[in-house]
């Protein structure tokens, strides 16, 4: 999986485990985070909340502001690969699907709301499943920044 060694899966695993809802689509999520590190379509950056939300104060609000000010390993909107550390206790269904992911081209997934998970190959397609989202939270959808409004 072009991991270097077993703690580079560890770190995966734990941001797996913190990024996925339920254990079935653990397999697709590791897809997702393999697609992101070894393409183009993000330039090597996985852009994951999860992981700047580790680094970051209890009950901080994650703004635009907040993670282009924020020069840590663990903000993966700003740097390529995977953070210097695990960010959550990875479990065994973690670990098994970052080392045997599906094939697919997803890039983007979003937990919804009823425990599922969207998977969307564009970024148009994966914009669609957070407007649903933000529907289903009562928030209203932004479309310049491309989330809710908080």
């Amino acid at each position: 999986m072009k991991l270097k060694n077993g703690y580079q899966v560890l770190i995966e695993a734990s941001i797996l485990q913190a990024e996925g809802n339920n254990v079935p689509d653990f397999g697709k999520i590791a897809r997702v985070l393999y697609n992101r590190l070894n393409t183009n379509a993000t330039n090597g950056e996985l852009e994951l909340d999860s992981t700047l939300e580790y680094y970051l104060p209890p009950n901080t609000l994650l703004t635009q502001s907040v993670i282009n000010s924020t020069h840590t390993s663990y903000n993966t909107f700003i740097n390529p690969g995977l953070p210097v550390g695990p960010i959550d206790n990875p479990g065994p269904e973690a670990i098994a699907a970052v080392l045997n992911p599906p094939q697919g081209s997803w890039l983007y997934f979003i937990a919804m709301t009823d425990g599922t998970t969207q998977f969307a190959d564009s970024y148009s397609q994966f914009q669609g499943y957070v407007e649903q989202y933000c529907v289903a939270t009562h928030k209203t959808y932004n479309s310049t920044t491309g989330a809710c409004n908080p």
